[in-house]
């Protein structure tokens, strides 16, 4: 009799205890599918940080430009005002691209353990192999975006550091030969800011391959440009731009950018007359 109600326990039982399993490891790999789409809008935030730190560096330095063109006729007071205002917007957006790198790091770092940790759990080792080359490919994709994010960190740091220096030399001395003397550096600052350019637009690049190559299927689409000039014509450069790219469905709101098409502009800076001496010339 006690056998009896001991094996009808355990019948009862066991449905209940295999069912918990189940739900548990369904429950695991939704939250492992939403930590996925966490890192893709990290990544994102990144991307979208590093090029508003690049607009608000560069206006800075429009600032600057303004401030000691030969031809600047207006209040200098007020000038040099704007332009420390300009400096102090730089260097806070360069520490929201950095508090945005944390973390995009923290969130890589669940993703890829988890998917380590999985590949124990396969029972098929040509699946295996597979989810371990994708494994790869997605983390070494990873790291290109963090690689130059913290390229863009180094080089906008330093070159925030640098209008400040410009800053605090004015600040005691606002007049035309302290302004003509650090000319060499302001157009040396201009040559910078094109290195700023390249590894905000390598950081741009890597974000985007990232997303596109990892979006959750069904978020991204892909279309042609094939017809996107009037009438069907299209310049050499047109044509030869002419590929395959890939844009966000409506069911993603993705925060990348696109590709600009042209460079940022910039405020035309004198280049170097025989006046500037020393060593700090520019480069010609």
């Amino acid at each position: 009799m006690i056998r009896r109600l001991l094996v009808t326990q355990v019948a009862i039982l066991l449905p209940t205890v295999f069912g918990l399993f189940s739900c548990a490891s369904t429950s695991r790999q939704a939250q492992s599918v939403q930590e996925v789409d966490n890192l893709l809008t990290r990544v994102e935030r990144v991307q979208v940080d590093a090029t508003v730190a690049r607009e608000k560096a560069r206006a800075s330095l429009s600032e600057l430009t303004a401030l000691v063109s030969p031809n600047f006729s207006g209040d200098a007071t007020k000038q040099f005002a704007t332009f420390k205002q300009s400096i102090e917007d730089s260097v806070r957006q360069a520490t929201e691209l950095r508090k945005s790198v944390r973390p995009m790091t923290e969130s890589a770092a669940t993703v890829f353990g988890r998917w380590t940790q999985d590949l124990e759990a396969f029972g098929n080792t040509k699946m295996r192999q597979r989810s371990q080359a994708r494994l790869d490919d997605t983390r070494n994709r990873y790291q290109g975006v963090l690689n130059s994010a913290q390229n863009v960190l180094v080089t906008l740091e330093a070159f925030n550091a640098d209008l400040k220096d410009q800053a605090l030399f004015l600040a005691s001395d606002l007049n035309a030969s302290a302004i003509a003397s650090i000319h060499p550096e302001v157009r040396e600052l201009h040559e910078r800011a094109k290195e700023l350019d390249n590894r905000v637009e390598a950081c741009s690049n890597a974000a985007r391959t990232y997303v596109e190559a990892t979006a959750l299927y069904g978020q991204v689409e892909t279309v042609t440009l094939d017809n996107a000039t009037p009438n069907n014509t299209a310049t050499t450069s047109q044509t030869t731009e002419r590929q395959t790219k890939t844009k966000f469905a409506k069911q993603r709101s993705s925060t990348l950018k696109p590709r600009p098409s042209t460079a940022p502009s910039e405020t035309p800076f004198p280049p170097a007359t025989p006046e500037d001496s020393g060593t700090d010339q520019a480069p010609q």
